[in-house]
């Protein structure tokens, strides 16, 4: 895309090298630099672009400069919020299944008029992909429209249109979306009562992460700063936010904006030590490992230095499964908490969900910013099933309120349904069946998570209530629920971007940029996703079609120059310049995951995928580029099957229960085995590993159905259940 309004800045950008030193550490210098020139810490506004841990990165930052009070840090999209707030008053701001919700009866009252998207319309996903390209295009705008190919040009014309009806759709409500809010805020700034209020504020603003700045956030600075003093500091070879919708390395951006840009002459690195994931994250990030920064400077026969963890797995399953048994190796062995350990996925397009659904399958507590777990809540399931049965008497349904809550009686539901609003509705069930009691019960991270999740149904079901927009009822009601479950979490570009406590992170890479963990796990380094073979940037058009078109929102149609411009690490071997382009991007992206570790990083991988229909995947030209390195040596984690270490212990519930049900399957080949051979079997051996089963079975806190599911896997050994076949 092209940017037809370069925003003009005036201040200075410093630039920082690719690092593993803390944000706040790097940011501290600057910040005394603006107090030696004098102004107090009440003068100086920080901003950075991601919200998420703006409060962690605040407490931080006070601590690094040895404040009695906190730094003024705010994200600049909650910043623009509170300037559009104080302009317009009464405009409210639309939560992100809200914005779904409207931008859905937008669309399903659109008369689409070219055949392609008349054809697309009909697919069950076409909302939600409509929707993609509407957010990207509202915070990166559309291109210049002059492709090859007409017929998408007119689409995406069409697309323009649809953006400007959901525009007047949201000014008709007296609403605004998150997506406009910088944009918004940028037009306050322009009014004289608006400037004269903000004026006041402050008289210097340090921008921590200039390198994640786009035109919009570039544009808003700008207005910002006319009256006060700008600082920005800009990290080398680490957008992985704002490369997406627009190429260029963090210089020529500054440059191209006005700032007098200078490398940071001495980065303080006395009280951090170079670590082994540092390292591993900085050959990723600019293809070699930097000068000097080698305890010792191997050569190709010398012993390696610099040591990075893999896990291996057949299945996507399976390497979650793995990932789990290894946190809780790794909590026993050196007493690390839950929220020590971090799981990352490429990105939000990977599957996060299912990673946090099988880790807390696995018993291990997690959290997560992008992923709202609202389908893994029990007490969540208990409140969808009942507008299920309110709505269509589902058996499935009743099945799961019986198993919930027992003696469910339709006269109690009949009672529950007379209420006059879907909150209500809630609320009663809530009050009747002693919903938030039997919560408590749950150990306390479950708890606290339930109760959030049950304030969040609430949330939809106030927002239904008022949906003038919506028809009414419970069966409307169940499918807004249920879209507000499965497809609306916050997006990327979200401001609305908070990570639990008190569990493991599982959470895209970008989410976790600025974080730190001892431990961190990135899931998948396989070919396909580290690099994708080709990057689909939307299920709406084919990839063919968008790497032509320049109109398209992001970067579709970057040159040789481009790609060397915007990555210091770029592969020669691809000829095309958009699969260079994202090829970087995906190292970029495995450099930025890998440095969040402060003691190991862990490259998982598995054969197969859960996307991939049995295909097998070989591990990412990246690992493999750490394997052959002279200075690299690779451990396998405890849980890697290659270990070859059987003695390793299952630590895990599922990884209990799943050796539990296969071991009366272990007894009995053993038996025949021994009998073919004309050997005797150890029967000692084999009947105390099925006593210690019967043990296990026998605790109360056992489900009764995992107790007739190994009973039914010793009758299938036995060979007493089989079939007819």
């Amino acid at each position: 895309m092209t940017r037809d309004h370069m925003p003009t800045l005036s201040g200075k950008l410093r630039i920082d090298p690719f690092s593993a030193v803390p944000l706040a550490e790097r940011v501290a210098s600057a910040y005394d630099s603006l107090r030696s020139e004098g102004y107090s810490s009440t003068d100086i506004l920080v901003l950075k672009r991601f919200p998420s841990g703006t409060r962690q990165f605040e407490n931080e930052l006070a601590h690094a400069l040895t404040l009695e009070t906190r730094p003024n840090v705010e994200s600049v999209l909650d910043h623009a919020a509170a300037i559009h707030a104080y302009a317009a008053p009464d405009t409210r701001v639309l939560s992100d299944y809200e914005r779904f919700e409207l931008l859905r009866t937008v669309i399903d009252g659109w008369n689409w008029s070219h055949p392609y998207l008349q054809q697309a319309a009909e697919t069950e996903s076409f909302h939600r992909d409509v929707g993609r390209v509407l957010l990207i295009s509202s915070w990166g705008g559309f291109g210049d429209s002059s492709s090859d190919d007409p017929a998408l040009d007119a689409m995406l014309q069409e697309l323009r249109a649809v953006a400007s009806q959901f525009r007047t759709a949201l000014k008709d409500r007296s609403t605004v979306d998150q997506a406009a809010l910088i944009e918004s805020g940028t037009q306050a700034l322009s009014e004289p009562s608006v400037r004269s209020f903000v004026s006041e504020l402050f008289d210097a603003v340090l921008v921590v992460d200039f390198e994640e700045f786009g035109e919009l956030e570039r544009a808003y600075l700008s207005a910002l700063t006319v009256d006060a003093e700008l600082y920005c500091i800009g990290e080398r070879d680490a957008s992985i936010q704002r490369i997406w919708n627009e190429a260029g390395s963090v210089v020529a951006l500054g440059e191209a904006a006005g700032l007098d840009c200078f490398e940071n002459p001495a980065l303080d690195r006395s009280e951090f030590s170079v670590t082994d994931p540092e390292l591993v994250s900085q050959f990723l990030a600019i293809g070699h490992f930097p000068n000097g920064y080698l305890r010792e400077q191997p050569a190709a026969t010398t012993n390696p230095t610099v040591t990075a963890y893999t896990l291996s797995a057949a299945t996507y399953t399976e390497q979650l499964e793995a990932i789990a048994n290894e946190i809780e190796i790794l909590r026993d062995e050196y007493g690390l908490a839950y929220d020590d350990f971090a799981v990352l996925c490429r990105d939000s397009n990977q599957p996060i969900h299912e990673s946090r659904s099988l880790l807390r399958r696995a018993g291990i507590p997690t959290a997560s910013a992008t992923v709202t777990g609202l389908n893994d809540d029990p007490a969540v399931r208990e409140l969808v099933a009942l507008i299920d049965v309110l709505a269509t008497d589902a058996e499935t349904a009743w099945d799961i309120l019986d198993a919930r809550v027992g003696g469910v009686s339709q006269s109690d539901l009949d009672r529950i349904a007379n209420e006059p609003t879907m909150s209500g509705t809630i609320d009663r069930w809530i009050v009747d069946t002693n919903l938030k009691d039997r919560v408590a019960r749950a150990p306390e991270i479950e708890a606290y998570t339930s109760y959030r999740n049950i304030r969040e149904v609430r949330k939809i079901a106030t927002f239904f209530d008022t949906a003038d927009f919506l028809p009414g009822g419970y069966d409307s009601f169940r499918s807004t629920l249920s879209r507000a479950i499965e497809y609306v979490a916050p997006d990327q570009y979200t401001t609305d971007l908070s990570v639990e406590e008190n569990g493991v992170l599982v959470d895209a890479i970008r989410v976790a940029k600025y974080d730190t963990r001892p431990i961190v796990f990135l899931v998948d380094v396989v070919e396909g996703v580290y690099p994708p073979a080709t990057q689909n940037l939307t299920r709406l058009f084919p990839t063919d079609w968008v790497k032509r078109s320049s109109g398209y929102p992001g970067v579709t149609t970057p040159t040789a120059d481009t790609v060397t411009e915007s990555f210091s690490s770029v592969s020669d071997a691809i000829s095309d310049p958009y699969d260079r382009y994202y090829t970087a991007l995906a190292r970029r992206q495995l450099a930025v995951g890998s440095r969040v570790a402060t003691t190991r990083v862990y490259f998982c991988t598995a054969e197969t995928g859960n996307r991939s229909f049995g295909q097998h995947r070989h591990p990412s030209r990246f690992l493999a580029a750490l394997e052959e390195h002279p200075a690299v040596t690779i451990e396998q984690g405890y849980s890697d099957p290659e270990r070859g270490d059987e003695s390793t212990a299952l630590h895990t519930e599922t990884g209990v229960a799943r050796d539990i049900l296969k071991e009366p399957w272990r007894s009995f080949a053993e038996i025949e085995r021994a009998a073919s051979l004309g050997e005797s079997a150890d029967m000692r051996s084999i009947r105390s590993t099925l006593e210690a089963v019967t043990t296990v079975l026998r605790d109360e806190d056992v489900d009764p159905r995992f107790v007739d599911a190994v009973h039914t896997q010793i009758s299938y050994a036995n060979g007493e259940i089989g079939t007819d076949e």
